[in-house]
């Protein structure tokens, strides 16, 4: 074998070595990746015991009530007639949810893309009274900007927040 081929394999042998295969630079980057919910789950709404707070968001106050949004999870119920001593009472689950508004024993509240009116009357047994769907947008993109992300795909069902977290090839650039 002619020596110039033998040390012409050789570095190509070393550079695979120790550089990697080529393409695979910055294969895996930290971005975004959307937080799915199938669109049956995304679509219930119910009452259950209290849940740890996490990320609580917007917070309302009805009569002796307070009640405490968990970011994208529901709202938190809690007994405020003792100001010093709140006491949660039950849990609200509304995939999605951000933001709520009461009339009466009537909850107003976005769950995921669609708006969602609720009867409150009995705090630990909630029932949709109505649904209007497709109010909102869908969350095409992560809140953050110069970021890179995995881009949405709604056959995976109904975006309800991001993740950061490390990404294979994101597509994806806001």
């Amino acid at each position: 074998m002619p020596k110039k081929l033998l040390h012409t394999g050789l570095f190509v042998l070393l550079s695979i070595f120790f550089f990697g295969c080529p393409g695979d630079n910055n294969l895996y980057r930290e971005g975004y990746k959307p937080i799915y919910l199938e669109d049956n789950l995304a679509k219930k709404v119910y009452s259950t015991d209290p849940i740890p707070m996490q990320k609580p968001g917007k917070s309302v106050f009805d009569q002796h009530f307070l009640y405490i949004n968990e970011q994208l999870k529901g709202i938190h119920v809690l007994d405020n007639s003792d100001p010093t001593n709140p006491t949660q009472l039950a849990f609200w689950h509304i995939p999605g949810n951000l933001d709520m508004a009461f009339y009466g024993n009537m909850l107003y509240a976005d769950n995921a893309t669609d708006l969602v009116v609720i009867n409150v009357n009995d705090i630990y047994n909630i029932r949709e009274i109505s649904r209007d769907e497709n109010v909102y947008e869908q969350q095409a993109y992560p809140s953050q900007t110069d970021v890179e992300f995995e881009c949405v795909d709604p056959n995976k069902g109904v975006v309800i927040g991001w993740e950061f977290t490390e990404l294979k090839k994101p597509l994806c650039f806001r």
